[in-house]
């Protein structure tokens, strides 16, 4: 697949050994933004795919970073990922949550009733700012 991708065609390919892959990292060289904004777009698309119809399929959206490091930078936004990922690392944060519940109701006495009433909300309120964030963002597209 790194061949696919002009911005990473010219690398050698990633070995087929799984345990040869962290030494094939170490001696890629990093991707540096400037890298990325040549030729953005295309150079981050595999050659058999089409952003095009994956835009208008509204499978993937560009967007731009804040720019708080540097310049802002364009990136092709994928919600197959972003989507699970965000709610993934939401639901990781609730059973972090979750954890501290104990914790909470025994040291500081707290009601357990409370807490899990606390923990029902957050979970509520990460699944909504999750949707806000992917209406605002394919409003914005």
């Amino acid at each position: 697949m790194v061949a696919e991708v002009p911005l990473y065609r010219d690398l050698p390919a990633p070995p087929a050994d799984p345990s040869a892959v962290h030494a094939w990292f170490a001696h890629t060289p990093a991707v540096a933004k400037r890298d990325l904004r040549k030729g953005f777009p295309k150079s981050l698309v595999r050659q058999d795919q089409d952003l095009h119809s994956a835009m208008q399929d509204e499978q993937v959206t560009l967007l731009a970073t804040s720019g708080t490091t540097a310049d802002r930078l364009q990136v092709i936004w994928e919600w197959s990922w972003w989507d699970p990922q965000e709610r993934d690392a939401m639901r990781l944060n609730k059973l972090c949550l979750e954890g501290e519940r104990a914790t909470m109701a025994g040291e500081v006495g707290a009601d357990r009733g409370l807490v899990d009433e606390v923990a029902r909300e957050y979970s509520r309120v990460a699944d909504a700012l999750i949707e806000f964030v992917r209406a605002t963002l394919t409003d914005a597209a």
